[in-house]
Formats: structure tokens, sequence, C-alpha cells
């Protein structure tokens, strides 16, 4: 039972006036315990020092304050100071005030509603002068007159199949008994929505503003997503647009390129064979301007035999590479310019051995005549051909001999020429065509990578439109539960 608990916690030294001692009793003992009430009782007002740090400790999350007063007396001031603290504490709490052993009032049938009226006007006064938790017709819904022992020996009597009435009892039983029971309705009422406003109201603001921050952050999602996939749908647009115009540029730039480079290599062919022709042309100036003296002794042949190699380091001087370059070759022409004289000696004994036969024919003037105008021609030929005669021969007979070879490559020459530069801008077209691909393949990563992120922000567009449809419905299921079951908070906000 419940003294033989207290009357074992009361050996327990250890326990002090301000510790809280939990007791778990039968939920079929008590109708209120079904609902998880919990009921807190403490052993007085007046028996300990410590009363802030108590209502700290254990009255902040009270939904409901009941002060059993003793209607023998009246509201003692560590009863009303007591709440004063709760009242500093908690906005407005819910208190009751049960003015306890009502039964003694029986004695006095006569005073009887003098005392009630008096006990009632000091109990309203401090509910709603003092505390100011309630107003006036409130406060008569929270006082109430009642016999604690008497309802409690009924309820063992009805336990134990008895009537309720039985037992000795004082007149107004029926009446406190029935006052005692509303007090058990209201108060039940009472905790009830005071722990659904206790326990839900909190919960339900913060909910509210939950729900509004989500609120928010799908609508900025929801904005930030839109301006993000109208950026990509542009982006991928300018991209498509950027390739479609790379890859129009580059097969137009190729047909011109091709054009290009087959106009350059035919014009670096005639402008190298123009130059060959022109160098060509300037052979027999260049030749004449090389001044050195000649003669068909060897050591002398050595100069001439550099003519080739001064010719070319002329700056004005064509590429000669089919000129002789051994010394055979050279020393080939010098030996033919040189013949030409002891030919001209054999021809002559020839015709002297011819005209002998003919004298023998013809008759000796006749013969006579012919070699005078013979001797005459040898003679003129004999004292013409001098050393610059000679030089001037060998100069004509090497001009006739590089004219004829550098003929002979002029084609070759511009065909190689026009061959190369045409490699050359091929190599650098190809080049240019490797960093437009790698460009290109670069647009085209880009331009399938841009769907994808499209197709993802339109399903977080979805998602945070989804969601915001969701916290708009709590909000207004909240909102129905509120004005359903938090009237009161309800009507503050």
């Amino acid at each position: 039972t419940v003294n033989q608990l207290a009357h074992a916690l009361h050996m327990d030294k250890d326990l002090k006036a301000g510790c809280l001692v939990r007791v778990f009793w039968p939920k079929a003992k008590c109708a209120l315990l079904r609902d998880d009430l919990v009921l807190v009782d403490s052993p007085g007002t007046d028996v300990t020092t410590e009363l802030d740090s108590w209502i700290d400790k254990f009255c902040l999350d009270a939904d409901v304050f009941v002060l059993v007063a003793n209607s023998e007396s009246t509201l003692m001031n560590t009863e009303k100071h007591f709440f004063h603290k709760v009242n500093e504490r908690l906005s407005k709490p819910n208190i009751f005030i049960l003015n306890n052993r009502w039964d003694a009032s029986a004695s006095e049938p006569e005073y009887m509603e003098d005392v009630r009226r008096q006990h009632m006007e000091r109990c309203l006064h401090f509910l709603v002068e003092e505390l100011k938790v309630v107003n006036a017709l409130e406060a008569q819904n929270r006082i109430f007159f009642v016999s604690a022992k008497e309802v409690l020996s009924a309820r063992k009597q009805k336990a134990q199949g008895m009537p309720e009435s039985g037992g000795v009892l004082a007149e107004g039983f029926q009446a406190r008994l029935q006052e005692f029971q509303n007090f058990e309705q209201i108060f039940e009422e009472c905790i009830s929505q005071s722990a659904v406003k206790t326990k839900f109201e909190q919960h339900t603001i913060r909910a509210k503003q939950i729900l509004a921050t989500v609120k928010n952050i799908m609508d900025s999602v929801n904005l930030a997503a839109e301006e993000k996939r109208h950026y990509s749908v542009e982006e991928r647009e300018d991209q498509i647009d950027r390739l479609d115009f790379i890859r129009n540029q580059m097969n137009l730039l190729t047909l011109d390129v091709k054009k290009k480079i087959k106009e350059v290599t035919e014009e670096v062919a005639n402008k190298v064979s123009c130059a060959m022709t022109d160098e060509i042309c300037r052979l027999s100036l260049l030749v004449d301007e090389f001044c050195s003296e000649f003669h068909p002794n060897p050591d002398v042949l050595k100069i001439y035999k550099s003519l080739p190699r001064s010719l070319a380091s002329t700056p004005t001087a064509p590429t000669t590479p089919a000129t002789p370059d051994n010394a055979s070759q050279e020393e080939l022409m010098i030996t033919l310019v040189t013949g030409l004289a002891s030919l001209t000696s054999r021809t002559s004994m020839g015709i002297i051995i011819v005209g002998g036969v003919i004298w023998k024919t013809i008759g000796w003037k006749l013969l006579s005549v012919s070699l005078t105008m013979y001797g005459a021609l040898y003679l003129y030929e004999r004292l013409s051909w001098t050393t610059h005669a000679k030089e001037r021969a060998f100069k004509q007979q090497f001009v006739n001999y590089a004219t004829e070879k550098l003929k002979m490559i002029v084609s070759s020459t511009s065909a190689n020429c026009s061959h190369q530069v045409k490699q050359q801008i091929a190599t650098t077209f190809a080049r240019l065509c490797q960093q437009v691909d790698i460009t290109q393949k670069q647009l085209e990563e880009e331009i399938a990578r841009l769907p994808k992120e499209i197709d993802q922000l339109e399903k977080i567009q979805n998602n945070s439109k989804l969601l915001r449809n969701k916290a708009v419905q709590l909000e207004n299921e909240l909102e129905n539960f509120t004005k359903q079951f938090l009237p009161s908070s309800n009507e503050e906000s």
C-alpha cells in the first residue's frame, strides 16, 4: 500500500527533502494513469528550503497544478508563495483549488454557505487578481469543495460490492461526491487539453517553422534548378551551333586550303622555273664576268677549275647541280678546246695532200689560187687563235654545256620545290585539323553531358515541387490540428 511504501521510504536516511521518488502504480487501480498521466505529490510547500530548485526540477513541465487546501482554515501564505513562484516560471499555469475536509462543515449547517462564499471569494481573488491565470468565469470551474476521505471510503465500499453511501457519512455526502466527480471530469478534460498543448504545441510551432524553412529551401532549389536548367539548355544550343559552325567552316576551309595549296604549288613551280630560266639566261654574263689569266698550262687550268664554284657562290647565280664537279669532266672540256688547234693543223695537212691530187687533175694555176686562198685563211686563223680567243671559246662551250644541263633539271627542281612547299603546308594544315578535331570532340562530349544535366535538374525541380506540395499539405494538416486541439494557441497566434 501507499502507507507501507511511505513508511519504507521514511526509514531511508539518504533521501533528502528535495529528491524525487518514482512510484510505479498499477494502471488498473487508477483510470487517469491509463493515459500516461504522471502525478507528482509534493510533501508540502513549507517543508523544504529549496523551493526554487524544486520547482525548476519538477514543476516546469507540469500541465496542471492542484492546490489541496484545508477548508477549516484559509489559504496559507506558504501556499500562495509557492504558486507565485510557479507563476513566475510558467506562463499562466492551470491551477485547481480543492477545499478538502468540507464534510466538517456539515456539523454547522447554518454557517456552511457563508464559509463556502468566504472561501470562494478568497480563492477567486487569489486566481484572478493575484496570479491572473484565469478570468472570474473560468475560475468558478477551478474551485471545488470536497471530502477526499469520504470519496475514498465510498470507492472502497463500491470496490467491495457494497453501496457507496454505506457506513457512517456526514450530511450532504451526495453533493460533495457529485462535486468531486465534477472535479474529476473537469480535471481530466483540462489535463488532456493541457497535455496536448504541452506536448504538441511546441512541436507544432517547430514543425511549422521547419515546414516554412522547407518551403523556402524548395523554392530556392526550384528557382536555382530552373535557372541552371535554362542556362544549360541555352549552353547546349550554343554548343550545338558552335559545333555545326566549326564543321561547316572546316569543310569550307578544307576546300579553300586545297585550292590554295594547288595554287601555291603551281605558283612556286612557276616562280622556280622562271627564276632558273632567268639565271640560265644570265649564265653567259656571269661567265664573262669571271676574269683570270687563261693558258692551257695545267697550273692555269686549276684556276679555271674553280669557275663552277665561283659561279655557285655568286649571289645571283642559280643552283647548278648538273655542272661538272670532278676534275675529269673539267679537264675533258679543256682538252676539247685546246685540241681544236691540232685538229685545224691536221686538216690543213689533209688538204695539201688532197691538193696534190687535184693539181695533177686541174692544173697548177687553179691549184695555186686555191692554195693561196687557203694559206691566207690558215694564216688568219693562226693569227686569230690567241689565248683570249681560246678563253672565249672555252667560256662559250661551258655556257652551252651548263645551259643544256640546267635546262634538263628545271622541271625536276621546280617540281621538288613545289612538292616541299605542298608537303609543308599540308603538314601544318593537318596539325590544324587535329586541333579542330580535339575541339570538336570536346564539344561533342559537352553536348552529350548537358542533356544528362538537364534531366537531372528537371528531376530536382519535380522533387522540389513535390516536397513543397507535401510541406504545404503538412502545413494545412498542422493548421487543422491547431484549430481542433490547440484553440488557445491558435487564438494567441
